[in-house]
C-alpha cells in the first residue's frame, strides 16, 4: 500500500469507531493517541454521521428549529463578511458551553455509542483541514454500505423472479390438472351413459321375464282345461270300454295280443284291434293309477312295414273309479289316423295331454303278436 493511503494507529482506530466501535483496550488507546496529538479532527465522525444521515429517513424540521437554523446560518454569514476571511471566528454565546474535547467525545462514544450521558447525541464541528486516507475510509464504508444495500436488493429481486417462475408453474400445473379433470368428467359421463343403458336392457329383460312366468302360468292353466276336456271328449267318443271290448272281440279276423309287463309291476291284460273298421279297446289289470296334471298314459300303434313313427292311439288315465268288481280296467282306442296292419302296440307314459313323437323312456306295456 503507498504512503498516501497508509493509516497511523489513531485514524484507524478513529475509523473502527465511526464504523464499528471499540472495545475497552482499543478506547482507551485512542484516549492516549488523541491526548497526545496537538491537532483535533473529528473527521471520521463526520463521516459516520453523513452516512448516517444518508440512511435516515428526512422529515421536515419543526418549525422554531428551523427558524434557529436560519437565524444561526445568517449570523456566520456576516461573521465571514465582517472578517473578509474563509474561516469565520468562533461563535459563541453565553449560554452555550465549550465542546468537549476529542478525547472526552472519544470516551463517550464507546461507553455510549456515540450518546451522551444526558441522553443526547454528541454534535461535533470540524476546525481542521479534511485528510484525503479519512475521506477514503469514509467513503468506502459508505460503499460498503450501498454494496450490501445493492444485494439485498438483488436478493429480494431473484427472490421475487424465483416467485413469478413458482406461481409460473404453479399456473401451468394447475391448467394441466383443470384438462386431465375434464378427461375424467367425460370419462365418468360416458361410464355413466354405458351404466344406464346397461340397467335399461336388465329391467327390459326382467320385464319379459315376468311376462313369461305369466305366460307360463296361463299355459298351465289351459293346459290343465285341456287335458279336462281331453277326458270328457275321449268319454263323449267311448262312454262305455267294456261294452267296445265286447264288441270287438265277438268279430272275426281281429287282433288279440297279451300285454308284456316291462316294468314288472305285475301288470297283466291284452289289446283286441279291428283292422277293417280300425276299432279296438284295451283291458288292464293291476295298472298304475296317474294324476292327469302330472303325466297321462298314452298309446302307440306301430306300424309293419309302414310310417316311420307309431300312429298315436289316444291318451287316457287309470283313475280309482274305473275299475270293474274283478279289478278290470277296458279303455278304447282313439287312433288318430288310419294305420296298416299292426306290428305291436305300446303304451308310454307322457306329460299331459301326450305327445306327437314319444321318446319311450317310460314304456311300461308292450303287446306283440304271438310267436308261432
Amino acid at each position: 500500500m503507498s504512503d498516501f493511503l497508509r493509516l497511523t494507529r489513531d485514524e484507524e482506530l478513529l475509523a473502527d469507531l465511526s464504523v464499528f466501535g471499540l472495545d475497552a483496550a482499543d478506547a482507551k488507546e485512542l484516549e492516549t493517541l488523541i491526548a497526545s496529538r496537538k491537532e483535533k479532527d473529528l473527521s471520521f465522525e463526520m463521516a459516520a454521521a453523513a452516512m448516517d444521515l444518508s440512511m435516515t429517513k428526512v422529515t421536515r424540521l419543526p418549525d422554531g428549529l428551523r427558524g434557529k437554523i436560519l437565524a444561526d446560518g445568517k449570523e456566520w454569514v456576516a461573521a465571514l463578511q465582517k472578517n473578509g476571511t474563509s474561516e469565520p471566528e468562533a461563535i459563541v454565546r453565553p449560554a452555550e458551553k465549550e465542546q468537549p474535547a476529542e478525547a472526552e467525545l472519544a470516551s463517550a462514544a464507546v461507553k455510549s455509542g456515540r450518546w451522551s450521558a444526558e441522553g443526547e447525541m454528541v454534535q461535533v464541528q470540524s476546525t481542521s483541514g479534511r485528510f484525503l486516507g479519512r475521506e477514503l475510509i469514509a467513503w468506502a464504508a459508505a460503499a460498503a454500505i450501498g454494496f450490501v444495500a445493492f444485494f439485498v436488493w438483488s436478493s429480494k429481486s431473484s427472490e421475487t423472479d424465483n416467485l413469478n417462475g413458482k406461481v409460473a408453474d404453479l399456473t401451468t400445473q394447475s391448467q394441466l390438472l383443470e384438462i386431465d379433470l375434464g378427461k375424467a368428467r367425460e370419462k365418468v359421463e360416458s361410464a355413466l351413459s354405458v351404466n344406464a343403458g346397461v340397467v335399461f336392457e336388465l329391467e327390459k329383460a326382467i320385464a319379459i321375464s315376468e311376462q313369461l312366468r305369466r305366460e307360463q302360468k296361463e299355459l298351465e292353466s289351459f293346459n290343465t282345461q285341456l287335458v279336462a276336456k281331453n277326458r270328457e271328449m275321449e268319454t263323449r267318443l267311448n262312454p262305455d270300454g267294456p261294452m267296445i271290448y265286447q264288441a270287438v272281440a265277438a268279430r272275426d279276423n281281429i287282433i288279440r295280443w297279451e300285454w308284456a309287463d316291462v316294468d314288472e309291476a305285475g301288470v297283466t291284460g291284452d289289446v283286441i284291434w279291428d283292422p277293417v273298421k280300425q276299432e279296438g279297446a284295451m283291458r288292464f289289470v293291476g295298472l298304475a293309477e296317474n294324476d292327469p296334471k302330472v303325466s297321462q298314459y298314452q298309446l302307440w300303434i306301430i306300424e309293419e312295414n309302414g310310417r316311420k313313427h307309431p300312429v298315436d292311439g289316444g291318451v287316457f288315465d287309470i283313475g280309482s273309479g274305473d275299475a270293474q268288481t274283478d279289478g278290470e280296467v277296458f279303455k278304447a282306442i282313439n287312433a288318430k289316423l288310419v294305420s296298416g296292419k299292426p306290428a305291436a302296440f305300446a303304451i308310454t307314459v307322457e306329460s299331459p295331454a301326450g305327445v306327437v313323437v314319444s321318446d319311450r323312456k317310460k314304456l311300461p306295456l308292450l303287446a306283440q303278436a304271438p310267436k308261432e
